[in-house]
């Protein structure tokens, strides 16, 4: 009994789990404002606007790096994942500079504000609620797959700004629905791995990905809504 004991209480405690989540989620913010910034400020936009093709092929390997860390999540060690996930969000956020240059800085900074408000208050949702919201998985991670798929369609196909505007509106309710269920989520998996140190430690990298994905794109269709253009 004592030894049981003693390893339940090895691990980080959820508390210590969720903070580790948010630490990373956070650095990932930043990391990608510093490098959507620096590429504001020098040549980029106009070297990609020239040349699409790297644009792509950084998006591709973001794309890549993101299946990588969820798929392979078990084989990597904590330190590899966290890596991976701060090289996401630096290639994220050169990826998201043309988007930002198209609104001015205090549009964008109303519009983050509003968006780190919304998702706390999801986040709290999902980490309170008594209600089991596993039965949303399946739909949620459909529906994401939809919103992707439907994007690149129509950027490369329809290329209609209503349909544009209704994948974003979709896009919020989603990403808001997948804010409330990871935060729940989460909760049975750190129950699941609780003792062991190395398991925790990767699902906090794991977790700070979901996170860090959701408020990217519930800010970035917020702004779509309410940001004013250059």
């Amino acid at each position: 009994m004592e030894e049981n004991r003693e390893i339940k209480n090895s691990g980080f405690g959820l508390r210590d789990f969720y903070i580790g989540i948010y630490k990373w989620m956070t650095m990932g913010v930043l990391v990608s404002g510093i490098f959507a910034y620096i590429a504001t400020q020098t040549t980029y936009l106009s070297f990609v606007f020239a040349n699409p093709i790297y644009f792509y092929a950084i998006v591709g390997i973001e794309i890549a790096l993101m299946l990588g860390i969820q798929f392979m999540i078990k084989k990597l060690s904590p330190q590899v994942a966290i890596m991976l996930f701060m090289v996401y969000a630096a290639l994220n956020g050169i990826t998201l500079a043309g988007f930002f240059a198209m609104y001015d800085v205090s549009s964008i900074l109303s519009v983050f504000i509003g968006a780190v408000i919304l998702f706390v208050t999801l986040a709290v949702l999902g980490y309170t609620t008594k209600v089991n919201l596993s039965s949303w998985g399946t739909y949620l991670a459909v529906s994401t797959w939809v919103i992707f798929i439907t994007s690149i369609l129509n950027a490369f196909v329809f290329q209609s700004n209503m349909l544009d505007m209704i994948v974003s509106a979709v896009a919020l309710l989603v990403f808001g629905a997948l804010t409330i269920y990871d935060n729940q989520a989460y909760k049975n998996i750190f129950y699941s791995v609780e003792g062991n140190d190395e398991e925790e430690q990767r699902y906090t990298a794991l977790g700070a990905l979901h996170m860090y994905i959701n408020f990217i794109m519930i800010f970035t269709n917020l702004l779509r809504f309410l940001g004013n253009n250059d």
